[in-house]
């Protein structure tokens, strides 16, 4: 006996772990039943080319999974035994977890394998489910082993739960009717920010209208549905919404930065949130080639972040970021809730145990509706700025009416005092009124004078005879004022349409053009002028006629186009063009001196 006892303590220190788990007992006093570690062990195939039948003989250790070396490369099998004490034998396990490549059902004692996963087709599935179902079908009292396997695994083991059909119908029905409302309240407030956009132009709302996108394909590559009911042939696409949440991230924020105006208010807050999304997917991008342990947690700073800012913004006197912040606590609220679901804590109210659940898509819910209500609560904001803001400018019209008013009556009252001492003075005014007459008629003198000068100087500008290339660049400094003086000869007789010989016109498609209200024919200002079609600057046009007809000595196309910085083909032209205006109507260089060159333009 003594020789037998060292076998005995190493055979079962050999048998220990499988000792360690548990028969999962089934009975009539609950319907749904949580698999937890102490039921399930599991089994790392390295090779990744076992089946079932080979696995079996295999040796289980306990859930969690320790010293595994690759999460990637292996198939992972997990055994549960379940002891069946109910009435009834329709019991279903539940893989909980939408995310997992592959997933191979067995039951050893019937022989039979299922084999599914979101990489496949959805319809490899035994139960059109969003989660993975299989059938239990246990005889009552009796005993049965069943194999999963997974690729790739996590440590704890996929998330299980054994219900019998009842439990699972009614868990199921309600389960969607919460997730319809959800998506239902995404896409209203998707819809109503997106109306929003197109009336008030903010850019805010669509980048508000992008993150609750952003937010929804988030969940529908969470929970399955977008592959149940939009994609289910195309399971690549379950891959491809990996990105769900870095977009999820950059929508959010581009929405808090125009939200909380920060770039404007303020860019040292705008830049630090900009260099920590940066960093962050400086980081995403060496997790896609070198696995990062703690990438999850990098992926939560700029949301932190950004919460702490809009804290500070708030405290800073912005008064619209209060919604956004509490929207956001909330938000953090409902991530604590969804981590103590994550950590095992246990409810019984079916109801309770879905709003559990869910959690983070309520708090995804809520703070989408605060949020609105911040946008709306922002553009009261500035619709009561804006109100005060007219109400001081009232405020300010009436006080200078009144005082408008005061000087009136002060000034009335000065007039009444003053009737007095007018009439005494009229004797020394009608005194004064032939001397004033005589200055009158001094002053229609000099009158007259300054109007002959002021003719004379307009002659001279129209004429350019008084004008020096200097001045008269000065004259004619850019194209509007080419324009009003092309007008001013051009209309001066009056409009009349070259089309129709229609008189009445308004205004045309830009600021010197006439439209004929008689045949809607447009003439612009250069129409039927030398200036027709003119492929430069006008105020070029007007030098280059400057210095051919004006100038007194005669200069080259050449050191035209040097002087005007054009091509001395474009010079060259626009001369040429000129000199058969001139032969056309007849004009001599000397007209040109005694008319103007104005004669160029008149018809």
């Amino acid at each position: 006996m003594r020789r037998k006892l060292p076998l005995i303590v190493l055979w079962v220190l050999y048998t220990l772990p499988l000792i360690a788990q548990r028969t999962m007992l089934v009975s009539n006093n609950s319907d749904d039943y949580f698999l937890t570690e102490e039921y399930v062990s599991y089994y790392e195939d390295t090779s990744a080319n076992l089946d079932y039948t080979s696995v079996l003989q295999k040796k289980f250790v306990p859930l969690p999974m320790e010293n595994v070396r690759s999460y990637y490369s292996s198939h992972f099998w997990f055994k549960i035994t379940v002891k069946n004490s109910s009435r009834t034998q329709a019991w279903l396990l539940e893989v909980l977890e939408f995310g997992i490549p592959k997933v191979v059902f067995c039951d050893p004692q019937k022989h039979t394998s299922v084999s599914t996963g979101y990489v496949q087709d959805f319809k490899t599935r035994a139960y059109g489910h969003k989660n993975f179902v299989f059938d239990l079908s246990i005889p009552e009292g009796e005993t049965m082993t069943y194999l999963l396997m997974t690729s790739p695994a996590v440590a704890s083991g996929p998330v299980m739960k054994i219900r019998n059909n009842t439990k699972f119908v009614s868990y199921a029905n309600n389960e969607y009717l919460l997730l319809g409302i959800y998506y239902g309240l995404l896409i209203l407030i998707v819809i109503y920010n997106f109306f929003l956009y197109i009336s008030l132009h903010d850019r805010v709302h669509l980048y508000y209208v992008l993150y609750v996108v952003s937010i929804g394909l988030r969940s529908l590559q969470w929970d399955g549905l977008g592959f149940q009911y939009l994609w289910p042939k195309v399971p690549v696409l379950n891959q491809w919404l990996n990105f769900a949440p870095q977009l999820l991230l950059i929508s959010f924020f581009w929405y808090a930065i125009n939200f909380l105006e920060l770039k404007n208010r303020h860019p040292f807050y705008y830049k630090t949130i900009l260099y920590t999304l940066v960093g962050y997917s400086g980081l995403y991008l060496i997790d896609m080639v070198f696995a990062i342990k703690y990438i999850q947690i990098a992926y939560l700073v700029p949301f932190l972040v950004i919460y702490g800012i809009s804290v500070t913004v708030y405290r800073k006197g912005y008064r619209p970021a209060r919604f956004f912040i509490l929207g956001y606590s909330l938000f953090i609220i409902s991530q604590v809730i969804y981590i103590l679901v994550l950590k095992g804590f246990r409810l019984e109210n079916e109801v309770l145990i879905l709003m559990f659940v869910y959690s983070l898509n309520i708090g995804f819910v809520i703070e989408t509706i605060i949020l609105s209500i911040a946008l709306a609560d922002k553009m009261k904001i500035l619709k009561n700025d804006k109100e005060k803001a007219q109400l001081l400018i009232i405020e300010q019209l009436k006080i200078n009416e009144n005082l408008k008013d005061t000087v009136n009556r002060e000034l009335e009252h000065k007039v009444l005092e003053r009737t007095s001492e007018l009439e005494a003075a009229k004797t020394k005014l009608k005194e004064q009124a032939d001397h004033i007459k005589n200055m009158n008629r001094l002053l229609d003198l000099e009158n007259y004078k300054l109007k002959s000068n002021v003719k004379e100087i307009n002659l001279q500008r129209g004429l350019l005879k008084a004008l020096t290339f200097e001045e008269f660049v000065k004259t004619f400094p850019e194209e509007t004022a080419c324009f009003r003086f092309i007008e001013e000869l051009k209309w001066k007789d009056g409009f009349v349409c070259h089309k129709c010989g229609g008189q009445k016109y308004s205004k045309g498609s830009d600021s010197f053009a006439r439209r004929c209200t008689k045949c809607h024919y447009i003439e612009t200002i250069k129409a039927n002028t030398i200036f027709h079609n003119l492929k430069f600057p006008t105020e070029k046009a007007f030098q280059i006629i400057y210095l051919t007809l004006i100038s007194e000595k005669e200069v080259s196309t050449y050191e035209l186009a040097r002087k005007l910085e054009l091509q001395q083909k474009t010079c060259w032209s626009f001369r040429q063009k000129i000199m058969e205006e001139l032969k056309r109507k007849q004009i001599s260089k000397q007209d040109i001196l005694e008319q103007g060159w104005g004669i160029l333009i008149k018809e």
